[in-house]
């Protein structure tokens, strides 16, 4: 499969992107008084990095996006518009809710309560059946939210300061719907925690497999705080889409923090990520569209063994401030040479260790 180099918009009066690791490579403004070795390693240093930036000559403000027609990457060309050709829609911005109006589901301990339609109660089991706004508040200490709608609804999930434990898998768990949106109430602090082994839904495929795990596109809105605690591998994990507009996240997971199949879009928020494997990922290496990350803006704090933010295909990251530390991240990858442009990452892959091991026909760790 064909790799496309990453594309990297950096507003140099706003932002700072800085890396570090277990190799840690930096590019610093010297002074004159500098010595010439000084200017030398640093050059070469940088020059490791430049290897694999693509700036995008358009880029002369902090609102100008990359668009269709020079990144390769989907763009956010109009974040309000319902487009086909747009990844963020209205209803991926909207975090409204009502709590007269909406249903409500009332956690406490190993069981719940609804007041209103669309979802039932069977033990600690919370199953949402159809489209709708819930909201949910308490403390659930074993049990499962699941999500088991028509393939066409939209299910939108408050997270309005809740507590939530599994039993037997992931604490949250989308497994039918068109999409699944879920809000952090404003001012909230909302802690979703798996178990260390699973009893899968799904043996054959090994599903789920993440403390939030999603088999249809999945989005995160809101203000408020979610603490995610991958016991058993993930964090939070789409099988389609990974959708982040806003929030505060602080992420613990075995294997990877963020996972989005197809796609990760993330528009703005702050992050703290310790993860067993890469931070953020797109693992999608059957279709050369898909398997991309696009990082808009925000703020992160990344540990993770392997890469920090790792794109099948494209990474795209227009601003924001980076401090990540892996344990090695291509270092550990296979080496293998190529005529085309050399660098220190894997196919799309951010880490702090610099080696020359990108090949068009190399291939990223599957999940």
């Amino acid at each position: 499969m064909k790799y496309r180099i990453l594309s990297i918009i950096i507003i140099l009066a706003m932002f700072c992107l800085t890396i570090t690791g277990c190799t840690a490579m930096a590019y610093n403004s010297l002074s004159a008084e500098q010595n010439e070795d000084n200017d030398k390693n640093n050059t070469n240093a940088a020059e490791n990095i430049i290897n694999n930036i693509v700036i995008t000559e358009n880029a002369t403000t902090e609102d100008s996006l990359p668009s269709s027609n020079n990144t390769d990457t989907i763009a956010l060309s109009d974040e309000t518009a319902d487009s086909k050709t747009d990844i963020i829609k209205k209803k991926d911005l909207d975090s409204s809710w009502d709590i007269t109006e909406d249903t409500v589901i009332s956690l406490d301990g190993t069981a719940a309560t609804v007041r209103g339609e669309g979802a039932k109660v069977s033990g600690g089991t919370v199953t949402i059946t159809q489209a709708g706004t819930y909201v949910l508040m308490g403390t659930l200490t074993k049990g499962q939210i699941l999500i088991d709608a028509p393939k066409n609804d939209l299910v939108r999930i408050v997270l309005n300061g809740v507590n939530i434990t599994a039993d037997k898998n992931a604490a949250i768990y989308a497994a039918s719907a068109d999409k699944l949106l879920i809000i952090l109430a404003d001012g909230t602090k909302n802690t979703i925690t798996d178990v260390g082994s699973y009893v899968y839904a799904d043996t054959e495929k090994g599903e789920p497999d993440a403390a939030i795990f999603s088999k249809c596109d999945l989005t995160i809105n809101g203000t408020g705080t979610l603490i995610v605690n991958g016991n058993f591998k993930n964090g939070i994990k789409t099988k389609d889409d990974l959708i982040i507009i806003s929030g505060t996240f602080i992420i613990n997971a075995t294997n990877n923090g963020l996972h989005g199949k197809d796609s990760v879009t993330i528009v703005d928020g702050k992050f703290d990520i310790k993860a067993g494997n890469d931070g953020i990922q797109s693992s999608n290496n059957e279709d050369d569209t898909k398997g991309w990350v696009d990082i808009k803006s925000g703020v992160y704090n990344i540990t993770s063994a392997f890469d920090g933010i790792q794109a099948e295909t494209d990474l795209t990251i227009s601003s924001g401030a980076f401090n990540i530390i892996t344990g090695g991240g291509s270092a550990k990858a296979p080496i293998r040479t190529d005529s085309g442009m050399g660098g220190g990452m894997r196919p799309g892959g951010f880490n702090s260790s610099q080696q020359t091991t990108t090949n068009e026909d190399a291939r990223a760790r599957k999940v």
